[in-house]
């Protein structure tokens, strides 16, 4: 073999292994994408929180206070049943963080 023929080969393998190596930076690795899906899980839950809440200030500002001096029962269940979901998302949100720590 001549020696451009030898240059030619150990170009063409290192531009192989270049474009190899890139590759497999580039795409996303699985551990990346389910950080990402625990972040999404996380950022829709605490939308849902802020709109059950919003709804719950509505309730106390149509009936001007606390839920206990209500006369409604439809508001005081919709209240109650509001603040269950809260309560059930935060746990869900708590757990969502503490399995983010844990990877």
């Amino acid at each position: 073999m001549k020696r451009k023929e030898i240059i030619e080969i150990i170009v063409a393998i290192c531009v192989l292994v270049g474009m190899i190596v890139g590759g497999l930076n580039y795409l996303a690795k699985a551990s990346d994408l389910q950080l990402v899906e625990m972040r999404l899980d996380q950022k829709i839950i605490t939308d849902q929180i802020f709109q059950f809440q919003q709804r719950i200030w509505q309730l106390e500002d149509r009936n001007y206070g606390p839920c206990t001096s209500w006369t409604d029962q439809k508001d005081k269940n919709e209240y109650r049943k509001l603040k269950e979901e809260i309560e059930m998302l935060k746990k869900r949100r708590d757990a969502l963080i503490n399995r983010t720590m844990t990877q």
